[in-house]
Order: structure tokens, then sequence, then C-alpha cells
């Protein structure tokens, strides 16, 4: 039931914080190609 407990805290925060990362990612891919194209 810890386990549980824990992923369930665990678990949101990592996609949170892929979901930020995935964004950056995103941001400087378009500001490359407005810079490079």
């Amino acid at each position: 039931m810890r386990i549980y407990l824990t992923m369930r805290l665990i678990l949101p925060q990592i996609y949170w914080i892929s979901k930020k990362v995935l964004g950056c990612f995103d941001a400087l891919n378009q500001t490359f190609k407005s810079v490079f194209i």
C-alpha cells in the first residue's frame, strides 16, 4: 500500500517534469528553425 501511495505521488511529478522538458526542447526547436531556415 505504501508503495502504491508513493507511486501516486512520484509519477505525476515525473510526468510534469518530462512535459516541461519536452516543452523546452520544442521551443528550442522552433527557435532554431526560425533562425536557420
